[in-house]
């Protein structure tokens, strides 16, 4: 439910609110330990810190807000670990497609270039203070609620669990 309700309002809003994502993380974790003991506590911990760290990577390169990291964590504190891997990935490759489809829809083949170029130096030089007359070109940038691809992503994981467990594997 949280996963949904955060894609949505990123989907609607450009917006993943904090009074949604914050009490599910310490909320997954109190139910992980309460239902599954130190092992729980555990996985839960372990989803918690691998849906953060690379999400917030791509935070610092400004690929994405503060609020899709937030989500993912609270996602990988829900879930746990290794649930929260497939959810990355699915959720990378999901957000690829919506940014390919909104590169072609808006077209913004050049752009698209100039902004991977800018989150690589970024993502490279994270302290470096940048002063925003040397920047060259300030068009508004291409951006999509990747909030909704990570609902996509965890959508996708979940059920590739339960078709799993459904078939014997």
């Amino acid at each position: 439910m949280v996963i949904a309700v955060g894609g949505a309002t990123d989907f609607l809003y450009h917006k993943v609110y904090n009074h949604l994502t914050l009490p599910a993380l310490v909320l997954g974790l109190i139910l992980s330990y309460w239902y599954f003991g130190g092992a729980g506590l555990k996985s839960s911990g372990l989803g918690l810190a691998l849906g953060f760290l690379p999400m917030f990577l791509f935070f610092l390169a400004g690929g994405m807000g503060g609020g899709d990291v937030k989500l993912t964590a609270a996602i990988g504190a829900i879930m746990g670990y290794p649930f929260i891997l497939s959810a990355l990935i699915y959720s990378a490759l999901t957000g690829g497609v919506i940014a390919l489809a909104a590169v072609i829809w808006k077209g913004q083949w050049r752009s698209l270039g100039r902004e991977m170029g800018q989150a690589w130096d970024r993502l490279l030089h994270p302290l470096a203070r940048r002063d925003p007359e040397l920047e060259p070109d300030r068009r508004p940038r291409l951006t999509i609620p990747y909030g909704f691809a990570i609902f996509l992503g965890s959508l996708w994981a979940w059920l590739e669990g339960r078709v799993s467990t459904l078939a014997g594997g």
